[in-house]
């Protein structure tokens, strides 16, 4: 069996390559728009590459690196597609030396499929008719030269009109594809002696079977003319899927609205419009992507029906495009039900979502209500206890004065508590970050923490490492976290405990240990000892039990992590580690 050859070029060049292979036939011809003035997708690309590769033993491309996904993509077929040389169309057509050769004496090459075919679409791109966006001017073109591959091709008319655009002179030379065609050729017969032919390649009547594997029930093909518009075949399956006899669609298909098959005349303007728009693509520039259309329609019964309509372009092995194209019809009506599912599901959570962010404004309106009725009265009682403390001199009664202040400071901490942990748990803890030592905050903790230590017949000893770097955070809501759990250490260990504060760089993070040597936490507390509202069973301390669950929130809010190393009866270990990297993980 014959080496089967796929041709991918630029279609700027598909008469050239056209004349070179007149007297071959062992090739396909697929075409691609020219790069240098349409904006093609990586996947148009990929699209193409593989569907000469699905139906060939091995592929030649004859298309320059003007797409600058070109090469990346080319890497991913090496093993079936070839490139012939050449960085652009001109320096395969005309080799490299001579193309640099006319751009150093000031040309701009042009060639008949630019100032015909593809004339308005390069009037665009290059800024015809507009000395502002005039780019072949503007690039200091002296002079267009215009390249004939065959005779009278490109005409004189068509040159001047072209020149007259860009208001630049212009000059015609004949070219001889001697070296073009040479270059094909050769490496044609590179690829026939050194590719094997594919044994699993199929016969076309195959190839479509294996195209529209997976065919079911509410699927159906027809054929359309490229010239005529005509529909030259229907599947019979059509009076299943819509309650036609074939001659019925045909007939309300094309016809138009009124006839049963479009829903109205804009479903029937817009859906026509773009197919035979693609059909005249399809015509004159070789579009191989498929086309798809979604669309609601109507069934015999007069019962709508929603349907992806899809056109799969067939071209013959000269790149001329076939007569027929394959169309298929798709009953998408529970796939478009589902959306619609979906949609108000989405359309429901929206309604949810902002139900829930009113209650939560309402909530947060209440706390801040909360927080500001009870500590209106706690700052004159704060401000009473101070002056009085000022004027009073009796020993007892300084006494007195001095539980008044320690328990309005006491209950203006703990309502603060409750404030922070209520914006925790809708989201709007914020953070002031800066740059910061943790070592440094850690001895401030320490330094105050000392005396209230020692007073408990307990010592605070610091391990802190030299190279723990600067992070990004909330200095004043870091220390108090480490004052939490280095006062949690000073209430709960007991008495002749040690305290130790030590701190580690661990790969990314700092990670930060607070550990005592009292009698630890029993496991059956662990598990949630970082909810909001639980302290130690019979403990007659003070205290709400939310200085865990925020240092919890707090720890996350930098990116960071905290957790228990508990061991009962052999003292515990509270533990929290910081991203150094923490300026992405700290959010305001």
């Amino acid at each position: 069996m014959a080496t089967s050859i796929g041709m991918i070029t630029c279609s700027s060049i598909a008469d050239q390559v056209k004349s070179t292979l007149q007297t071959r036939k062992d090739y396909r011809l697929y075409q691609l728009v020219p790069s240098c003035m349409f904006t093609i997708s990586p996947e148009l690309i990929k699209h193409v590459f593989e569907q000469s590769c699905l139906e060939n033993d091995r592929t030649l491309l004859i298309y320059g690196f003007c797409h600058s996904e070109i090469e990346h993509i080319l890497k991913h077929y090496s093993n079936q597609i070839t490139k012939i040389k050449g960085g652009n169309c001109w320096e395969m057509l005309l080799g490299k030396e001579k193309t640099q050769e006319y751009i150093s004496e000031g040309y701009w090459l042009l060639k008949d499929a630019l100032c015909t075919k593809w004339k308005n679409e390069v009037f665009v791109s290059y800024g015809a008719f507009s000395e502002d966006s005039n780019m072949i001017k503007a690039c200091g073109t002296k002079k267009i030269l215009a390249c004939r591959f065959e005779s009278e091709k490109p005409h004189e008319s068509d040159v001047a009109t072209f020149a007259s655009a860009f208001n630049v002179p212009y000059e015609i030379t004949n070219v001889d594809m001697t070296s073009f065609r040479s270059l094909i050729n050769k490496s044609i017969d590179e690829l026939q002696g050194g590719a094997q032919p594919n044994p699993q390649r199929n016969s076309p009547t195959n190839k479509l079977q294996s195209m529209f594997k997976g065919v079911y029930e509410k699927e159906v093909f027809y054929k359309i003319n490229v010239v005529t518009k005509d529909i030259t075949f229907v599947s019979p399956r059509i009076r299943s899927l819509l309650g036609y006899t074939t001659d019925e669609f045909i007939q309300s298909f094309l016809a138009g609205p009124g006839n049963g098959y479009y829903k109205d005349s804009q479903v029937y303007q817009s859906v026509t419009e773009s197919r035979y728009s693609y059909i005249s693509k399809c015509l004159a520039q070789g579009i191989q992507l498929p086309y798809s259309v979604e669309y609601e329609s109507l069934k015999k019964n007069g019962d709508s029906i929603w349907i992806r309509e899809s056109l799969y372009p067939k071209y013959y092995k000269d790149g001329s495009i076939q007569p027929s194209l394959i169309g298929k019809l798709e009953d998408i009506t529970d796939w478009k039900k589902n959306e619609e599912e979906l949609k108000k599901a989405l359309r429901k959570e929206v309604d949810l979502r902002a139900a829930l962010e009113k209650e939560i404004k309402r909530r947060i309106h209440f706390t801040n209500a909360l927080v500001h009725e009870l500590k209106t009265p706690l700052t004159p009682i704060i401000l009473a206890s101070d002056t009085l403390a000022n004027i009073v001199e009796e020993p007892n009664y300084q006494l007195l004065l001095e539980q008044i202040k320690i328990g309005a400071n006491e209950l203006c901490f703990r309502i603060d508590e409750l404030l922070d942990l209520a914006r925790g748990e809708v989201g709007l803890l914020t953070l002031d970050t800066e740059e910061m030592n943790i070592n440094e905050v850690i001895k401030e903790v320490t330094a105050f923490l000392t005396s209230k230590a020692t007073n408990n017949q307990q010592s605070i000893t610091t391990q802190l490492s030299p190279d723990t770097p600067l992070i990004l955070a909330d200095r004043r809501r870091i220390k108090e976290v480490i004052t939490n759990l280095v006062d949690n250490a000073i209430k709960y260990s007991g008495v002749n405990t040690t305290i130790t504060i030590v701190t580690d760089v661990r790969k990314d993070d700092i990670v930060t240990t607070v550990r005592d040597t009292g009698k630890g936490i029993p496991k059956s507390n662990q598990n949630n000892i970082f909810d909001p509202y639980k302290r130690a069973p019979n403990n007659r301390l003070s205290g709400l039990g939310l200085g865990l669950a925020l240092s919890k929130m707090i720890i996350e809010k930098h990116g960071g992590r905290i957790w228990l190393n508990g061991r009962y009866q052999k003292g515990c270990s509270f533990q929290f580690s910081i991203p150094v990297n923490s300026r992405q993980g700290a959010t305001k």
